[in-house]
């Protein structure tokens, strides 16, 4: 037999050996008892509502959860679909937002960079007029440099408020 062969008829034993595991965790009466509360007090929500759970969830604990440390698991399973699809979705989509948050980090970083001998007035200006942009305050990752003008000025609000915009309700001129 090939060694491919050994290898893969290797990686189904230990996959069968885990679900057998899996399941009997799963039957155990406490456990029993977790999944039926969480499917009564989930019964309303949404699909969407579930996965944004689960996906907040995985974010929390920073990685893969397993359907034994997953209260829910049957639940989420029953109305969400496989666990190996749903899950490697959200791997995907947090993988997303990393790279984004990263490229948006090295975008302030390198406006920061450029513009740090600008004076406060200039970027207060510049603060006022990407404000305008906006019918609320928005948060300092939505605008290129908000990072470097929160550093700047004291924070983000404060930095908002030397720009011009009112404090309070949060909503602009």
């Amino acid at each position: 037999m090939p060694a491919n062969a050994n290898v893969a008829q290797l990686q189904r034993r230990i996959q069968k050996a885990a679900a057998k595991k899996r399941k009997k965790k799963l039957q155990e009466p406490a456990r029993r008892a977790q999944e039926a509360q969480f499917a009564a007090e989930h019964a309303g929500w949404s699909d969407a509502a579930l996965y944004g759970y689960a996906k907040e969830l995985r974010r929390r604990l920073g990685k893969r959860m397993t359907p034994a440390e997953t209260v829910g698991y049957a639940y989420l399973v029953k109305r969400l679909g496989p666990w190996d699809c749903f899950m490697g979705q959200i791997g995907k989509e947090l993988q997303q937002e990393r790279q984004a948050r990263a490229s948006h980090t090295a975008q302030d970083m390198a406006w920061g960079e450029a513009h740090r001998d600008d004076s406060d007035q200039q970027l207060l200006a510049y603060l006022r007029e990407r404000l305008s942009n906006f019918d609320a305050v928005p948060d300092e990752d939505d605008i290129v440099g908000g990072h470097y003008l929160a550093h700047r000025f004291g924070g983000w609000d404060e930095a908002v408020r030397l720009a011009g915009a009112p404090g309070g309700d949060g909503t602009l001129p």
